[in-house]
C-alpha cells in the first residue's frame, strides 16, 4: 500500500545564478529565501522572488522591500538576517551539498530510486507526479 506522501528538499546554490549574477547577488537571494524559511514564508517569498526577477539582480534594499509585501514576513529579525547576511553557513553547507551531489538537477526519488532525468521531464505539470505514483501500484 502507498502511503501517498511527498517529501519536498530545496537545495539552493549561488551556481545557479551567477552567471547572470556576476555581482553575488544570488547569495543575497538564498540568505533571504533562508530567512523567510524561519518565519514560515519560503514559499511565498521564493515565489515573489522568481516573479521580480530584474536583470539587476537584487540588493538588500529590494529583497526588503519586496519581503513588505507578505503580511508577517518583514521584521527586525529578517532585516537582520538579510543585511548581515545571517545564513552563510547554510550557505556554505548548500553548496558543499550541491558539489556532492549528482549533476542531474532537480532530482526525482520514489523510495530511494532516482528515476532517469529524461522521466522525470515528463513528470511536470499538474497531475503527472500522481498519476506516476499511481500507476507504480
Amino acid at each position: 500500500m502507498l502511503a501517498r506522501t511527498v517529501k519536498t528538499e530545496y537545495v539552493f546554490v549561488s551556481v545557479l545564478g551567477e552567471s547572470r549574477w556576476s555581482d553575488g547577488s544570488a547569495l543575497k537571494v538564498i540568505n533571504a529565501l533562508r530567512a523567510a524559511l524561519e518565519l514560515d514564508h519560503f514559499a511565498e517569498f521564493h515565489k515573489l522572488v522568481a516573479e521580480n526577477y530584474t536583470k539587476g539582480g537584487y540588493t538588500d534594499a529590494s529583497l526588503l522591500r519586496l519581503a513588505s509585501c507578505i503580511p508577517g514576513l518583514r521584521n527586525a529579525a529578517f532585516e537582520k538576517a538579510v543585511e548581515t547576511m545571517a545564513y552563510e553557513d547554510f550557505l556554505a553547507a548548500a553548496e558543499h551539498t550541491y558539489d556532492e551531489a549528482d549533476p542531474d538537477v532537480p532530482t526525482l526519488a520514489i523510495n530511494g530510486k532516482v528515476l532517469p532525468t529524461l522521466r522525470q521531464s515528463s513528470l511536470y505539470g499538474k497531475g503527472r507526479l500522481s498519476a506516476y505514483v499511481n500507476d507504480l501500484s
